[in-house]
C-alpha cells in the first residue's frame, strides 16, 4: 500500500512538472517532449490505480500517437526562429494568468467536492457501466466542466495562432 502511494505522488509530481515545463519552454520541441513526459506520467498513474484499459489507451493514443503527430507537424511546417519576446500589457498578462487559475480553482473545487468511492472498486465494471456512471447526475457537472475546459483550450489555441499569423504578416 505504501509503495502505491509513493508511486502515485511521484507520478503525479512528474505529470505536473511536465505540464509546467511545457508552459515554460521557449522551444516547441522541448514543449512536445515535456507534454510527452506528462502523458507518460498519467499512463503510469492509471497503471498504479489499476485501470489497465486507460493505461494502455493513454500509452498508445496520447504518448504514442499525439506526441508523434506533434513532432511530425513541427517538422513539416515552416517557422521562423524566435525573436525577442513582445511583452503584453499588464491587463492582458493578468487576464491570461487569471483565466487558467480560475478554471483550475473551479475544477479543483468540483473534484474535491465530488464524493470519493474509496474501497468500492471490488468488481470489474465494463464500458457500459462506466459510461452510465460517468453520465449520471452525480458526475455530470465534472464531465461538462471538463468539456468546457477543453473548448476554452481549443479557442485559446486558435486565438494564439491567429495573433501569431498577424505578427508574421506584419513583418513581411
Amino acid at each position: 500500500m505504501a509503495q502505491n502511494v509513493i508511486a502515485f505522488f511521484l507520478l503525479a509530481g512528474m505529470a505536473i512538472a511536465g505540464a509546467f515545463l511545457m508552459f515554460r519552454s521557449k522551444r516547441i520541441v522541448h514543449m512536445v517532449f515535456s507534454i510527452a513526459l506528462s502523458f507518460l506520467s498519467l499512463a503510469g498513474l492509471f497503471a498504479v490505480l489499476g485501470a489497465e484499459f486507460l493505461f494502455v489507451t493513454q500509452l498508445i493514443v496520447y504518448t504514442g500517437a499525439i506526441t508523434i503527430l506533434a513532432v511530425f507537424s513541427i517538422m513539416l511546417t515552416r517557422h521562423e526562429p524566435a525573436g525577442p519576446a513582445v511583452g503584453a500589457t499588464g491587463f492582458k498578462r493578468g487576464f491570461r494568468l487569471a483565466v487558467p487559475l480560475g478554471l483550475f480553482a473551479l475544477l479543483a473545487w468540483v473534484i474535491l467536492d465530488t464524493p470519493a468511492a474509496v474501497g468500492q472498486a471490488t468488481e470489474v465494471i465494463g464500458p457500459m457501466k462506466m459510461a452510465e456512471a460517468l453520465f449520471s447526475p452525480r458526475y455530470l457537472l465534472s464531465f461538462e466542466l471538463l468539456g468546457v475546459l477543453l473548448l476554452v483550450a481549443l479557442v485559446g489555441a486558435i486565438v494564439m495562432a491567429k495573433e501569431e499569423m498577424e505578427k508574421v504578416g506584419d513583418r513581411r
